[in-house]
């Protein structure tokens, strides 16, 4: 998901369904770690709207469809990520 100067990455699988949120900066071929989502998911799909990114569906294990909605909170200018 493009966001400023950056892509955002979440989740995927690989021999697990993943929670690490990734930030991509093309500028520097850099790529972080910047947070993680508290389940695992694999094709949800996020929106950003006002200062939060949404996050609905996708799937959490083989052939289960998650049934929650996730929101996150963007920082503000200058404020630190966590991890």
């Amino acid at each position: 998901m493009p966001f400023g100067n950056e892509m955002l990455l979440f989740g995927g699988v690989t021999t697990t369904y993943e929670t690490d949120v990734f930030a991509y900066r093309p500028s520097m071929k850099e790529l972080t770690r910047i947070s993680r989502m508290p389940h695992g998911l694999c094709d949800a799909k996020f929106f950003p709207i006002g200062n939060s990114i949404y996050g609905m569906g996708g799937e959490s294990a083989s052939e289960i469809r998650a049934p929650w909605t996730l929101e996150a909170i963007l920082p503000r200018n200058g404020a630190k990520r966590h991890e």
